[in-house]
């Protein structure tokens, strides 16, 4: 259960979980809920969440501008690979 007045962020994103991300969305207004769109396998995954906590160490950043950042390269990984 996820307290009323909690205000930071639920990464979902090493889980396959929309739907519950909606509810919390809707739920929980107070608090950041980061899921993925679509399903994404477990080496994605986590692979995502160790870049994200490497650049949140390496940079003294915190979860969300990191993993944003991570998710921006991956894009250009991708957009530059077609």
């Amino acid at each position: 259960m996820v307290p009323e007045t909690y205000d930071g962020v639920l990464d979902l994103t090493v889980c396959y979980s929309v739907n519950l991300a909606n509810l919390l969305a809707r739920e929980r207004r107070k608090c950041v809920c980061v899921s993925n769109a679509q399903e994404a396998s477990p080496d994605l995954r986590l692979t995502r969440l160790l870049a994200a906590c490497q650049l949140m160490s390496a940079k003294r950043m915190n979860f969300l501008p990191a993993l944003s950042e991570v998710l921006d390269i991956v894009d250009d990984l991708l957009a530059n690979a077609t």
